[in-house]
């Protein structure tokens, strides 16, 4: 079912759907709960500190110091009852220390519930304080407001607590606390989330079968283009492909079309020229026969002419070695040789001077090989760095791209705090003018990376060639100079022999000149012949042997032709 590409489609915006519609909600929930705790507190602290600064301080600190019900305690009372009843707070009451104001252990003092009310629904003067709450004592120590946030247990229900000290003359006497009262509160933000996760779950779904009907409509051509391909597969080349539309599918169905036309055509071009193609190969395969016989023939007289011109090398051999007994051109011999040893002379030292020449310059080209191949490594250091470098533009691409992210969260953030939250607007409006300078100037560096990455693999390439025709080089100037220490050797031993040849010539006094160029002209002029009737028939033997194969190229060239006619005809054009 997988390798379905609609169901993975659907599958991997779905989930997409899913984890955003669940970030994007959580978001929302904690945003509101927040906004909510901070506007219980804010009236929880604003009524406490309203009733601190009703209380008369020196009547409520002889009252804290005496533990009696006075007159005062009475008029407290009451006024701490009102206000609880007009802001609706769940308890208004004071306390102060038992023994010291300002020192634990900790009582109550008024508790501002109706003066008639039953014993068990508040606490009298004096009662102890249940210990617990850790913001009381910080409230008495610091002598500053403490707010809690929104809470609920089985004893209390949901409630919100903030503490107010009472101050004379800068000691504090004790502290006003406030109770709101946060079940409907906390009963209403349940309800919201509840809310919040049916519409996001019916967002989700309705995306989702909205996705699916999106996914098989972009889906249908290609799936009537992969039933034409496979119709193509089973060999009909007739198939036809209706395309409306401009997209890249569409194009692809025309582009498809167009394909099996030209195929349909190719192939009814094969069929009609096939049988020309078996007739043609028949008559080249008869023509190679014909051109192999006449061959043969051709061979057999080769070989009757070259005997007859080694009967001629002979005789002509026999010749010169009669005209080899007149010793006439013996004392021109001994001057050639003389000649010849000068200048064999000269060029032993020309291959001297060669070869110290060719092992100065296979140093150079050594050198400068290991020249390139230096400048070759640093090359290829250079891209390393620049590879590193391009790595941190991409960081801080990153780092530009989640400042933006937070700049426009921070901007949500700030226009939900209405005037509050300008300052802090502005300075996201700054952020997000940052990200966006950081983003292109990673943008601009990671594009000069890349053309100083390009400059450096083109000179890394350029270096290795050089260094590979260097290479090349300094193996043939070494070359070239054991070729000269070659030349040197042969040389001289030529020279040596030379100088030998003189001292018999001169022993010679008579010959024949004439003759004797007669007798070498013959010599060669036979040679020739029998070198010219070899290679002619070298040359036969190759043609013979190049017709056979181009009979059997006939042949199979007509069982290719057949094999050609029967491939397409099982196409249907």
């Amino acid at each position: 079912m997988l390798k379905s590409l609609q169901v993975r489609i659907i599958i991997l915006f779905t989930l997409f759907l899913l984890v955003f519609g669940a970030v994007l909600g959580g978001v929302v929930y904690l945003s509101s709960a927040r906004l909510v705790n901070q506007s219980i507190a804010d009236q929880a602290h604003q009524a406490a500190q309203y009733a601190a600064e009703r209380i008369d301080v020196h009547a409520y600190l002889e009252l804290a110091k005496s533990k009696q019900e006075t007159a005062y305690y009475s008029k407290l009372r009451g006024e701490l009852d009102e206000l609880r009843k007009a802001i609706g707070l769940k308890y208004l009451y004071t306390m102060s220390g038992l023994e010291d104001v300002s020192r634990p252990p900790y009582g109550y003092v008024v508790d501002g519930m109706p003066l008639d009310a039953e014993a068990e629904d508040f606490s009298p003067l004096g009662e102890p304080v249940e210990e617990g709450d850790p913001m009381l004592p910080v409230a008495f120590q610091e002598g500053k407001p403490q707010v809690g946030s929104l809470t609920k247990d089985d004893a209390y229900g949901a409630t919100l607590t903030a503490y107010v000290p009472i101050m004379n003359e800068g000691n504090v006497i004790g502290v006003v606390g406030a109770d709101f009262d946060g079940d409907a509160v906390f009963s209403l933000m349940n309800d919201n989330r509840n809310r919040l996760l049916m519409t996001g779950a019916a967002i989700w779904l309705a995306a989702a079968i909205l996705l699916a009907i999106a996914a098989r409509m972009l889906l249908k051509p290609l799936l009537r283009l992969q039933g034409a391909m496979e119709q193509v597969t089973a060999g009909d080349l007739t198939v036809s492909l209706h395309v409306k539309g401009e997209d890249e599918i569409s194009r692809l169905g025309r582009a498809f079309q167009r394909m099996t036309r030209l195929l349909a055509a190719m192939l009814g071009s094969l069929q009609g020229s096939s049988s020309d193609v078996r007739g043609e190969a028949g008559r080249l395969a008869a023509d190679a026969a014909a051109t192999s016989a006449s061959l043969d023939r051709m061979t057999e007289a080769l070989g009757q002419s070259a005997v007859r011109s080694a009967e001629q090398s002979r005789l002509t051999t026999e010749t010169a070695a009669a005209i080899g007994e007149v010793g006439q051109g013996a004392l021109r011999m001994a001057q050639a040789t003389v000649e010849t040893a000068a200048a064999a002379e000269g060029a032993s030292r020309s291959a001297y001077e060669g070869e110290e020449a060719a092992a100065r310059a296979a140093l150079q080209l050594q050198r400068m090989e290991e020249g390139m191949r230096q400048a070759s490594k640093q090359a290829e250091r250079l891209m390393a760095q620049a590879a590193e470098t391009g790595e941190i533009a991409g960081l801080i691409r990153g780092i530009a791209s989640q400042s933006g992210l937070l700049a426009l969260n921070a901007s949500i953030e700030a226009a939900r705090a209405g005037e509050h939250g300008r300052g802090f607007d502005v300075v996201a409006n700054q952020m997000r003018k940052l990200a966006d300078q950081s983003a292109h100037s990673a943008a601009v560096i990671a594009g000069k990376m890349e053309a100083m990455l390009a400059e450096a693999d083109g000179m890394l390439q350029i270096s290795r060639v050089q260094a590979g025709e260097m290479e090349d080089g300094l193996a043939s100037v070494r070359l070239a100079s054991s070729s000269f220490g070659a030349i040197r050797s042969e040389v001289e031993r030529v020279n040596s022999q030379v100088q030998e040849l003189s001292a018999i010539s001169e022993q010679l006094s008579a010959g024949a000149g004439q003759t004797a160029e007669a007798a070498a002209r013959m010599q060669q002029l036979s040679g020739e012949e029998a070198l010219s009737l070899q290679r002619l028939a070298q040359a036969a033997d190759g043609q013979r042997e190049a017709m056979h194969r181009l009979a059997e190229l006939g042949g199979r060239l007509d069982e290719m032709a057949i094999r050609l006619e029967q491939l397409s005809g099982q196409m249907k054009i």
